[in-house]
């Protein structure tokens, strides 16, 4: 399946973050020749928040720091050909950004 990276830009202490989806977490197979965007369409002026769901998370490292109101995340894990099932637990590798 051949699906373009989705970036989401957000707010950094340096400028902006992007945060890049890959494939597998951006779509959804509902049948055998389709498959669907995993992102509900908020409109241009969207009244909810946006909400990145499990099926996007996974295989991503995420960091929530509530003593300084830090968010970090990694790259795809797939991407460095590994999972979070087999991932030490170490910090390495983070994009910073504030909440």
């Amino acid at each position: 399946m051949n699906v373009p990276v989705i970036e989401i830009g957000l707010p950094g202490r340096a400028g902006e973050v992007k945060w890049r989806f890959h494939g597998a977490n951006t779509v959804v197979r509902v049948l055998e020749t389709v498959i669907c965007l995993a992102f509900a369409d908020g409109g241009k002026k969207p009244t909810e928040p946006m909400v990145i769901g499990t099926h996007q998370l996974q295989d991503y490292m995420i960091e929530l720091d509530l003593s300084t109101k830090r968010m970090a995340f990694s790259d795809s894990l797939l991407s460095h050909k590994t999972s979070c099932s087999a991932w030490p637990s170490r910090r390495q590798n983070h994009s910073h950004m504030m909440l």
